[in-house]
């Protein structure tokens, strides 16, 4: 990377986001909208039967998350408008041919965009492989076939997917069978020990892969980082990544493990606030 500011790059760009409804992509638009509000424009590929829909979607499956709140804090009153100026929702389907855009409206893109990130993936890994095949594959190429047609274009970042589990059997089964033997009268008992045994597996399958990974983690490209970013001390504030300031085991035990069981024992549409009352300013 060449030297010069990481916030300054951003600086009268437009970016076309895919998957931007996702866990990781919503984080970086956040973190773009915040780090450098004179952004042109971020185009979210998002799917939708029409632009309305595509509005409801972005309001509340993004920008209404509280993922936003530091920059509804910044912005106050005018956040609403903020995010109409600099965030443009596309209704679409990178599984389909121009993602399922009209002409006029992907030649306008084409001509527009500087960067390009996928983020779009299945996260259904019961999914039909042939429908795993389309989105996860097929749709890259889609992808490759705009960027060519896409004039200003100077990345395309592609983020691909990975997946670890490992599995694991508690005899609670003979218990159970007791329990039905003996009419029920285990079922106090029975049920206490089942839903501890579901909060430790879901513990274990969160963490198994790092804590039985045969590989080791290495942060070279971090230290590179951090040591370009050395350069320029308005990105050292803004992008703090020395992890010596953290306290990784109250971290750990307050924060990742609880909000690990949180999210994994919760019905997911329980999870998160989704503010649906948030409205686009008139």
């Amino acid at each position: 990377m060449e030297p010069g500011s990481i916030a300054e790059r951003f600086r009268d760009r437009s970016i076309l986001i895919t998957g931007s409804t996702g866990f990781l992509a919503k984080m970086l638009v956040e973190k773009i909208l915040r780090i450098q509000p004179d952004v042109r424009k971020l185009y979210l590929l998002v799917r939708a039967p029409d632009a309305a829909a595509a509005k409801e979607r972005l309001l509340t499956e993004v920008v209404g998350k509280g993922l936003f709140d530091v920059l509804r804090e910044q912005h106050g009153a005018s956040f609403h408008s903020f995010i109409k100026e600099k965030v443009c929702p596309l209704p679409g389907d990178i599984t389909h041919q121009n993602f399922g855009l009209g002409n006029s409206e992907i030649l306008r893109l084409s001509q527009d965009v500087d960067i390009i990130v996928n983020g779009a993936a299945t996260t259904n890994f019961m999914e039909r492989y042939d429908v795993a095949l389309v989105t996860n594959t097929a749709a890259v190429i889609h992808l490759c076939q705009f960027a060519k047609q896409s004039d200003n274009l100077k990345m395309l970042l592609h983020v691909s997917t990975a997946y670890m589990t490992l599995r694991y059997k508690v005899p609670l089964e003979m218990m159970h069978a007791a329990n039905v033997l003996f009419g029920g009268i285990y079922s106090k008992n029975y049920k206490k020990l089942n839903r501890g045994y579901n909060i430790l597996m879901t513990v274990a399958k969160v963490y198994a892969p790092y804590v039985f990974f045969k590989g080791c983690f290495d942060d070279t490209n971090l230290r590179k980082l951090s040591k370009a970013m050395a350069v320029d001390q308005n990105d050292v504030s803004i992008f703090n990544f020395d992890t010596r300031c953290i306290n990784w085991s109250s971290y750990l035990v307050n924060t990742n493990i609880p909000a690990a069981i949180k999210c994994c024992l919760r019905p997911r549409e329980s999870v998160a606030d989704d503010r649906s009352e948030s409205t686009w300013e008139k």
